[in-house]
């Protein structure tokens, strides 16, 4: 394990990397959950989580953190701001802002506030010689100034380079915040009230659950969707609630407390009580992120249930929809297994399902060990562009460690994982 305490020592160790053919894997905070973190046995740890300074310009909205700062203190120094960071997912504690950008990462907030690239002014990249490059620009609002913006670098998972520093937009926090709750008799109902909010003036949160996880979640036997609304005053966010609460009634919607919004916010900080519960039960669980199209999610929703019922060893099945766009949404699926073989198989099925269906195999958790085979699959030309671009800037492969660089070479990361 190499451990910088800056970033002169990150060139410092890529350099002496090269001089010595070695291989380094950058390393955030490991909470990936699709071993885009893990080393290879031939790769050293570059352990970033030393360089995590956290600086807030309140007058820009922005914070400048090192890549090893956790989202949880970028929030918590921004907060002393009245100022928000946008991106909150569930792993906000553990997560790092290098990590995220690396993964291209989202959060609760994504219908109202977008993810990662939406959030990220500048990033300063160390690869291969030890150079380094700051992409994007604190000056502009937009995060460019020039022909490259930095989203080009994201989601990456480390194949070309590392990932020093990041500059972040912030948020001004709400003045008002409005919930409301809806029980539909179908999913398909749910989705279609989503897709108009989607399209005009987005709440905050938005959240779908099928009958199986709202009943374990938020003790509710029939699809639901949760809303919030972030406004300037609680008036003009009672007054968007409302509107949305219109619509969920005329599609069908029938109102549920609001409580379940508060519920839902509670229940999913709890997500470490709900592992250990499992583990001590002798059962794994994982999640599946996917996403698709409006003509595809709600078969691909239901087809990917079906795959895992049918799957010999898997305990349970469960999803939600929480990341909207004008043209879609992503699936989130939680899966409880009798072991690990159960466990792959369910994998392999619902890849197989979604690849069939034509949606996308990955939304916010990566690619990784877990998903570089489908992902070849599926995005096979995307894939040959980042090797090609991870050559030209790593052309003595320091950052040949990653998943997505190691698929460069030829290699089969699903078998790793098997």
């Amino acid at each position: 394990m190499v451990k910088p305490r800056g970033p002169e020592e990150v060139v410092e160790a890529v350099r002496a990397a090269e001089a010595e053919a070695a291989c380094l894997h950058p390393w955030g905070r490991g909470s990936g959950v699709l071993g885009a973190s893990l080393p290879p046995p031939d790769c050293a740890i570059l352990d970033l989580s030393g360089i995590n300074e956290v600086r807030v310009d309140a007058d820009a909205q922005l914070v400048e953190a090192g890549a090893g700062a956790t989202l949880e203190s970028i929030d918590l120094e921004a907060s002393k701001h009245g100022l928000i960071l946008p991106l909150r997912p569930q792993s906000i504690k553990l997560a790092s802002i290098g990590g995220a950008t690396q993964t291209l990462a989202s959060g609760w907030l994504q219908p109202g506030y977008g993810n990662i690239e939406d959030a990220i002014l500048y990033v300063d990249l160390v690869y291969g010689g030890g150079r380094m490059y700051r992409i994007g620009s604190p000056r502009s609002p937009r995060g460019v100034e020039a022909p490259l913006h930095p989203a080009a670098v994201l989601g990456a998972e480390g194949a070309l380079g590392a990932v020093i520093k990041v500059g972040v937009k912030l948020r001004r926090s709400p003045g008002g915040v409005a919930a409301g709750a809806y029980k539909f008799d179908s999913i398909e109902a749910a989705l279609s009230v989503a897709r108009e909010l989607i399209q005009w003036s987005p709440p905050a949160l938005l959240r779908v659950f099928d009958e199986r996880e709202a009943s374990v979640m938020l003790g509710v036997d029939s699809a639901v969707l949760v809303y919030q609304y972030y406004a300037i005053d609680a008036q003009a966010a009672e007054s968007l609630a409302d509107a949305a609460g219109r619509l969920a009634s005329t599609l069908g919607g029938r109102r549920a407390s609001d409580s379940l919004v508060e519920r839902f916010l509670r229940e999913r900080g709890r997500y470490s009580e709900h592992l250990e519960a499992l583990a001590s039960a002798g059962l794994v669980v994982d999640t599946i992120d996917l996403a698709a199209t409006w003509n595809v999610l709600p078969r691909l929703w239901k087809e990917a249930l079906k795959t895992l019922d049918g799957t010999s060893g898997v305990v349970a099945a469960m999803a939600h929809a929480g990341h909207f766009y004008p043209g879609g949404g992503a699936l989130y699926i939680i899966v409880v297994a009798e072991s690990l073989g159960p466990l792959a198989s369910a994998w392999r099925g619902v890849m197989e399902k979604a690849t069939s269906l034509g949606a996308a195999i990955t939304h916010h958790h990566g690619v990784g060990r877990m998903k570089v085979r489908w992902a070849a699959l599926a995005s096979k030309d995307s894939l040959e562009a980042l090797c090609r671009l991870a050559e030209a800037l790593d052309p003595k492969g320091v950052f040949r460690g990653s998943p997505l660089r190691r698929y460069c070479g030829g290699l089969n990361c699903l078998s790793e994982h098997q």
